[in-house]
């Protein structure tokens, strides 16, 4: 088996987008209007500020004019809105306060959509702008790469600091690369710089570090700087962009297409590199640029995995007033989840509640206190998950003690001890009600630990797994989403994926309605799965050892479907630089595969530096069952020397055109790419639903119930239905469920 783990190892991640993207995933909803988040925001500032000094701010801040711009909706008056913002962003002490932060961030949001200019507008707009450029003087140029270079002097005091951690960090950044171009004799290199820009926005964990802020911030205008004082003719270049802008929007009025999104993508592009036009360039993406993955989870389907049932017994010690306490406690209660509607995060609340049952025995000073008690609490963990992880938060708990003496036994003995043993008992009814308070105070204590010590254990691996799994290897990779957003309401879990970078074509339009119930939907458009390939596997020379690291960083460990057998012979891809993979949704619910090469090596065969298309096309149908996709033919026409049988896998050069005779070269390597991808792609996959993991695994198992192809959108519904009952153990009595025996 030659090339197979070569065809497996570049479409392998591909092809994972399209069944968990395409076919699977989760139910679409419109992102939060603006407004609907400033109301949240505005109202969580007028409860916190209630007070003495709730009156000044809210007169400082025009508070009667924001509501009543909140009442208008979609009339409000923009420049009203305009001077309310003006106040939260004037820097007023105080304003850093996170509620206010909060309001400021909203009305951002707001005031953008109110005043912004129709697509209709927008061709006049980027006219407008002809005359705006900017030039670029040596002085700002001088000024921009003074403020880099000392920025990046400190950084480096930082660094040093750190030893070999500091030496990995230089590594990642390119520093010796910057540290030459702030040299007082260098010449700016704008795509130099650039290449140092992206390591320090990649957002790798660090790169948060106030010192490398820093010098992010100082770069940026640096390398605009440098493009455009580097080329005499860019302001020429400028006027020709703009034109091309313009025209693009005005095509786009017409007919929202590919090739006039990339035109006016490509325009983009050279202005925004060159920090010019910067108003109009915001307005056209908003426009055509939007995001194109949205996932939604029911708080069914998230909440499942928190709520379960307690009933556990454990040891107690404890020392109150003195007196030391060793027993047991049986605690039984019950852990639920709910979603806390939040837009800038994914929030979960799990309350605990419950009571405890104890049985225990106090020494003090000779003496021996037996006490039968009940504690009565609950208690709150909050967790939220955004764009850089998990997020765990301290537990809160209350909780009352009410416990009884049931015998006091003061330890004296002779003609004495009934009398001591009477007074002993009344010391004891006498301390009941503050033993009980502190005891109630312990309880909360062990509550909270227990939550915490529970949730940093299974969260830690949660966040490894996102980190290790998912975020790492994309910004590794510059290829995480530049936009990632993660949202609740109290009826689901939302996700908001923004992929498109530079030049790449984004989403132009809504996607479709899916309607139904449906526990878990996506809507995934085409860009978001090329514009991430591109990226992530762009002029990569990919081979065996690399394919199978990248595997393990996704998925944990290679995938059953992808290991090697120990005879696989070594293989090497270089993929093309644009549209290395492709996905395309077809009418008729069909998915294309393209994967584009431009150089081969597999075994000890010799490498061929070909260009080739690699294709398969699948046609998914709706089942009883679930869903199966049959791989298909582009074409009816049939050649027994160029196009293959009906069914199977293409392998053809890019150029080809029917009728053209194959090179011998060219005929060799599509015999062995057509017969190796004939392997790896199924005819025939079936899908007959999603099993959930872990403690989400009762919850059922999810179906396919729905999906829809429209344009460049595929979507598609899942519902959960109940886990078929698996068959008894050999030597099994029951299959019925027992108590749950476990702590939250």
């Amino acid at each position: 088996m030659k090339a197979r783990r070569l065809i497996v190892a570049i479409s392998a991640l591909a092809w994972a987008g399209v069944t968990w993207g395409a076919l699977g995933g989760t139910a679409f909803a419109e992102p939060t209007p603006p407004s609907e988040g400033l109301k949240r925001a505005f109202s969580d500032l007028e409860g916190w500020l209630k007070g003495t000094s709730a009156e000044g701010w809210h007169k400082y801040l025009k508070s009667d004019a924001l509501r009543e711009q909140l009442a208008l909706g979609e009339k409000a008056d923009a420049k009203v809105v305009k001077d309310v913002l003006a106040q939260y962003a004037s820097g007023a002490k105080g304003l850093e306060n996170q509620y206010f932060v909060n309001v400021r961030t909203g009305l951002e949001a707001w005031s953008a959509g109110l005043s912004a200019p129709t697509a209709a507008e927008l061709p006049a707009l980027v006219r407008g702008a002809a005359e705006g450029f900017s030039p670029v003087t040596a002085e700002q140029v001088a000024a921009s790469k003074a403020k880099l270079k000392e920025t990046t002097a400190a950084l480096e005091k930082v660094l040093n600091g750190w030893g070999k951690a500091g030496a990995g960090w230089k590594e990642y950044l390119q520093f010796e690369t910057l540290k030459a171009q702030v040299a007082d004799d260098a010449k700016p290199d704008a795509d130099a710089l650039a290449g140092v820009l992206s390591q320090f926005a990649s957002e790798l964990p660090g790169t948060e570090t106030a010192a490398m802020v820093k010098v992010r911030e100082a770069l940026e205008p640096y390398v605009a700087h440098a493009r455009v004082s580097g080329d005499e003719a860019a302001g020429e270049k400028y006027k020709v962009q703009i034109e091309a802008l313009a025209a693009s929007t005005e095509a786009l009025l017409k007919k929202a297409d590919g090739e006039q999104l990339q035109a006016a993508g490509a325009a983009l592009d050279w202005l925004e590199q060159h920090g010019q036009a910067k108003e109009a360039c915001a307005e056209v993406r908003r426009h055509y640029w939007r995001p194109n993955l949205f996932l939604s989870l029911s708080a069914k389907l998230v909440t499942a995995g928190f709520n379960q049932d307690v009933n556990d017994t454990a040891p107690i010690t404890d020392v109150i007033l003195g007196t030391q306490i060793e027993g047991t406690g049986v605690t039984t209660g019950k852990v639920s989840a709910k979603l806390i509607p939040n837009d800038r995060l994914a929030v979960i609340h799990s309350h605990f509640q419950g009571t405890t049952q104890s049985d225990t025995t106090g020494y003090n000073s000779g003496a021996t206190i037996v006490s039968r008690g009940t504690t009565s609490f609950r208690a709150l963990k909050q967790v939220s998950l955004d764009h850089k992880g998990f997020h765990d938060y301290p537990a809160t708990a209350a909780a009352t003690t009410n416990a009884s003496p049931i015998s006091v036994d003061s330890g004296r003995g002779g003609f004495f001890a009934g009398q001591a043993d009477s007074i002993a008992w009344s010391r004891v009814q006498e301390n009941r009600g503050r033993a009980n308070q502190i005891a109630g105070q312990h309880a909360a204590q062990r509550v909270k630990g227990r939550l915490d010590s529970a949730s940093k254990e299974r969260l830690g691996k949660t966040n490894d797994k996102f980190m290790n799994q998912f975020r790492k290897p994309l910004l590794k990779q510059g290829a995480f989403p530049q936009k990632l957003v993660f949202a609740t309401t109290e009826d689901a879990l939302r996700v908001t994926w923004y992929q498109a970078l530079g030049a790449d074509v984004a989403a132009h339009e809504a996607p479709p309605t899916i309607d139904g119930d449906f526990d878990m939907t996506v809507h995934v458009h085409e860009t978001m799965l090329n514009n991430l390939a591109r990226h992530y596997y762009g002029g990569r020379l990919l081979d065996r050892d690399q394919f199978e690291a990248e595997m393990t960083a996704f998925f944990g460990k290679v995938p059953e479907r992808f290991q090697k057998n120990a005879d696989d012979p070594p293989w090497e891809i270089r993929f093309t630089e644009q549209d290395p993979i492709t996905i395309e949704f077809q009418a008729g619910d069909h998915v294309l595969v393209t994967i584009r090469g431009t150089y081969f090596r597999v075994g000890r065969s010799e490498p061929q530096n070909l260009k080739m298309n690699i294709t398969a096309l699948y046609h998914l149908e709706q089942g009883a069952d679930g869903f199966k996709a049959t791989r298909r033919i582009r074409s009816e026409k049939e050649d027994e020397r160029y196009i293959i049988d009906r069914g199977l896998v293409e392998a053809l050069p890019p150029d080809y055109q029917e009728g053209r005779q194959l090179r011998p070269g060219e005929s060799a390597l599509r015999r062995q790419l057509v017969d190796e991808f004939e392997k790896a792609f199924d005819k025939q996959m079936l899908g007959d639903g999603i099993q959930l993991p872990d403690r989400w695994k009762a919850a059922g198992v999810l179906k396919l119930k729905k999906y829809v192809f429209r344009g460049d959108w595929a979507s598609a519904g899942w519902a959960l239905e109940p886990a078929p009952e698996e068959p008894p153990k050999e030597g099994a009595t029951s299959t019925k469920a027992q108590p749950a025996k476990t702590t939250p």
